[in-house]
């Protein structure tokens, strides 16, 4: 029985060897394409490099973009030979190519070098470790006329190129956005903004008219699709705080100039907008300056009226009573600017002095009311002391009248005097202010000084029947009564005796 496999017979090895023989002449004169899955693009490139001037010219050599799986290059590496200008973007970090590394966090050298066969066919190519895989956003073999950019909105970084597309995830009619939506014709041009006025006219006609004739149509100038500046944007988190009406104004009812229409038409310009309330609402002062500027001293955010002044702004803070003065008894016919700081201007006709005590209420009254009354007698010309401190003022100042009250002690305590005007009208030598006795006179600020054993006599011992004035001062007339002498010697006791004893 003949046991030899099949495969193994003539016949079987001669029809193999013709289906490769077969095979191989289709590879060498098909350049390939019996493992093309479709024809290459035909796009003609900006530029040729060799004989190359699209993907579909470079069809049935394979080996321009494809690397046999043993080699330590990728098909990347390949790419970039051609494409050596995106070499340089991937090492630019504000880039769009750059900005692909970045987001895969990845790298790319740019010392690589390549050679060409005369026919223009690659020879050689050092690696360049890319790392990126370009057939993910740009596909082949899918047709002459197919486009080789394709992106997943999802994988793109387009918060990278300063706009995210947070805000723009579906449009009016809930289906989701695609690149063509925004970016007509070739992606890398420069955006144009009429994509932007179209979609969301369609949306908000008469909102997006207006809001283009208030900030002109560059939308990018503000927007960057996270709502910063948009519908989310929040006044909280700058230095002025949107309260009370200013809450419902639309942005153009501060954020505008009537005399230069362009002058917010950038995030600059919208932060320059002045933050006092005048300069946005001079037009409606009906005090034409008279008051200032700082309209928040009287009015305040919750409306332009009714006006609360809040007079500690102002040069006169009102305190005590004078808070609950209607503004008409001081600020009489509306006139504000002017009006007298001084109390006697507007306290005159209350003044029970008649004017004797000058013009300066507050030496003596305070808003706290008018007949709380303290004066401060040490600002006078006659200080309090003493007993003096407790005196009602009506013992003083008789029937009111302060002015010309004299301030001499005599002339208050004449009828307290016992000497009967003998000791002159000095009452200051003998008493105090503390109390009218026990007084204490100085004898040596008088004629007749005290010494030895005379500092111990007692008052009455010579001034008899209290008279003072007249006292004899010599020694003779107080001793006579003593002089044992009977007058032998004379009168003048000082020529043996002393005043020690």
């Amino acid at each position: 029985m003949n046991k030899n496999l099949g495969c193994l017979t003539l016949p079987a090895m001669l029809s193999a060897l013709v289906s490769v023989a077969a095979m191989t002449a289709v590879i060498y004169f098909g350049g390939g394409s019996l493992f093309s899955p479709g024809d290459l693009n035909a796009d003609a490139g900006a530029k040729m490099l060799g004989s190359v001037n699209s993907h579909a010219d470079i069809g049935g050599r394979c080996e321009f973009c494809h690397v046999a799986p043993w080699s330590a290059e990728t098909m990347a590496d390949r790419c970039a030979v051609c494409h050596n200008e995106i070499v340089a973007e991937l090492t630019t970090r504000n880039s769009l190519h750059g900005i692909f590394m970045q987001a895969q966090n990845k790298t790319a050298s740019v010392g690589f070098q390549f050679r060409f066969n005369a026919d223009g066919s690659l020879l050689n190519v050092a690696s360049l470790g890319i790392g990126l895989k370009c057939s993910a956003c740009h596909p082949d073999h899918r047709g002459a006329r197919a486009p080789l950019l394709e992106m997943n909105l999802a994988d793109f970084p387009h918060d990278k190129l300063k706009f995210s597309l947070n805000a723009h995830q579906q449009k009016a009619d809930g289906s989701p956005f695609i690149c063509a939506d925004c970016h007509a014709g070739k992606y890398m041009n420069p955006f144009d903004v009429s994509a932007c006025v179209a979609c969301h006219y369609a949306m908000q006609p008469d909102f997006t008219q207006a809001h283009a004739l208030q900030y002109d149509l560059n939308c990018l100038n503000c927007h960057d699709g996270l709502e910063t500046y948009g519908k989310k944007f929040d006044h909280r988190q700058f230095p002025f705080k949107l309260e009370g009406k200013h809450v419902q104004l639309v942005c153009a009812d501060c954020h505008n100039n009537p005399a230069n229409p362009k002058a917010h038409t950038t995030i600059k310009d919208l932060r320059a907008t002045s933050q006092d309330c005048y300069a946005c609402h001079q037009k409606d002062d009906h005090h034409q300056g008279l008051f200032g500027t700082n309209c928040a001293v009287c009015h305040s955010p919750e409306g332009w009226k009714p006006a609360k002044i809040n007079h500690s702004f102002a040069k006169f803070p009102l305190e005590g009573k004078h808070n609950a003065v209607a503004c008409e008894k001081c600020h009489a016919n509306n006139i504000f600017a002017g009006t007298p700081l001084d109390c006697f201007s507007c306290h005159k006709e209350k003044d029970k002095h008649n004017g004797q005590l000058g013009a300066k209420c507050e030496a003596c009254h305070s808003p706290s009311g008018w007949d709380q009354v303290h004066i401060d007698h040490s600002l006078f010309a006659f200080p309090l002391t003493g007993a003096h401190v407790s005196v009602a003022c009506e013992n003083c100042h008789v029937n009111g009248v302060y002015k010309g009250t004299p301030q001499d002690c005599y002339s208050c305590h004449k009828k307290d005097e016992p000497h009967g005007g003998r000791l002159g009208t000095d009452c200051a030598k003998c008493h105090s202010t503390k109390a009218w006795k026990p007084a204490s006179f100085d004898h040596n600020l008088a004629a007749f000084k005290l010494s030895g054993a005379h500092v111990s006599v007692e008052c009455t011992k010579c001034h008899i029947n209290d008279v003072y004035q007249g006292t004899p001062q010599n020694c003779y007339a107080c001793h006579q009564k003593d002089d044992n002498h009977n007058g032998l010697f004379g009168t003048s006791c000082s020529t043996c005796h002393s005043t020690s004893a």
